[in-house]
């Protein structure tokens, strides 16, 4: 068991590369990028400009380590996808990191698994888009989380984190939710214990926060949702309109179903969102903050796409994996704990192969 992470990792590192490897042809998405990059000064594109008015902007951050691979490395598909797949592969050791901190025993093993064969995540590691970086931002706010709610006292360690959380949401636009999550739940936390200071400062990170998340959502974001054709095509990723419950709810569930089926390969969804309500009230339990960092990530995703200010849908959900994926896992730890202890290790590699062989299978 002891060689079964490295195992686990090196494959995850594997089929990322020989994704990378095939070297496709870019498809029109990704030219929609490059053309944007390549057409682009870099004065440009600090002042966020763009050829193409009716795409969605990628992170300025995004843009610009493009630009310096493509002036490094030329003009070519390997160049344009080198920084995905660096941020594939970092977010794999960030994911066995977190793990370690979540989980305990078999299930992290099983987490490690469904994230390195998770179909979605293997092919936005070799694609031109900000997808897999959103991945590694979301990880190392969670890796942030870990760090400070350990150091709450240390006024450095909360200027560490308030300053790199600023740039986080220009590196990824969705930072913004996870870091709304861990600031809910460290702000809780000082309210709870009546450690006023220390709330007043997550409070003025938070403004920080907030302040780089309302610039950026005046220089690009807001152009983005200005835009009546962007906002046609994502109509059907956008809850239906409020007062409508029926068509609400089966909107949800179809949702919550793509998640489960499509972003992360498992073939009984409905399996897979049992363990994941058992994950949830097991984690809470056991480790109530963590699971409102995870809870809290998705819940204000939700909540935007309730207020059709970002899509509940595929890749643009794939920055929500690890949570989903943690909490699955916890909740199969869970139901073994609950069987006849001469049943747990049939039960576990029973779970196991439910729901790793359809994200195995079609990662091969």
């Amino acid at each position: 068991m002891k060689k079964l992470p490295i195992i686990l990792l090196g494959t995850g590192i594997a089929f990322q590369l020989g994704h990378y490897f095939e070297n496709r042809s870019l498809w029109l998405d990704e030219t929609y990028v490059a053309a944007n990059i390549m057409g682009q000064t870099w004065s440009e594109l600090f002042h966020f400009n763009s050829i193409f008015s009716e795409q969605p902007q990628s992170p300025l951050i995004f843009y610009l380590i493009e630009k310096f691979n493509i002036l490094i490395l030329g003009n070519h598909e390997y160049a344009f996808r080198l920084w995905p797949l660096i941020a594939g592969i970092l977010s794999i050791f960030f994911f066995y990191r977190i793990t370690q901190r979540y989980l305990v025993g078999w299930p992290m093993y099983l987490a490690l698994g469904l994230f390195v064969f998770c179909p979605f995540l293997i092919y936005y590691a070799a694609e031109v888009k900000h997808y897999s970086g959103d991945v590694l931002s979301t990880l190392f706010i969670y890796w942030l989380f870990e760090y400070i709610h350990e150091r709450m006292d240390s006024r450095r360690a909360l200027l560490f984190v308030g300053l790199i959380g600023g740039p986080l949401i220009w590196f990824s636009h969705v930072a913004i939710f996870p870091l709304a999550a861990i600031g809910i739940v460290l702000g809780w936390e000082c309210l709870r214990r009546r450690e006023w200071k220390v709330f007043l400062y997550l409070l003025l990170l938070g403004l920080f926060w907030t302040g780089n998340f309302l610039v950026l959502y005046n220089k690009s974001l807001g152009n983005i949702l200005d835009s009546q054709y962007i906002m046609q095509t994502l109509e059907y990723e956008f809850m239906p309109q409020r007062g409508e419950v029926a068509k609400n709810i089966l909107w949800l569930g179809s949702r919550m179903e793509n998640v489960f089926r499509s972003l992360l390969g498992i073939s009984f969804p409905l399996f897979a969102s049992l363990l994941f309500g058992i994950g949830c009230l097991s984690m809470r339990r056991r480790d109530a903050k963590r699971f409102w960092v995870l809870f809290l990530t998705i819940i204000i995703t939700l909540a935007a796409a309730i207020l059709h200010r970002y899509p509940f849908e595929g890749r643009f959900l794939l920055f929500t994996v690890p949570a989903f994926i943690l909490l699955i896992s916890q909740g199969s730890s869970e139901i073994v704990r609950r069987v006849p202890i001469q049943w747990q290790v049939v039960t576990g590699f029973s779970l196991a192969g439910i729901l790793l062989f359809a994200p195995l299978k079609t990662s091969l």
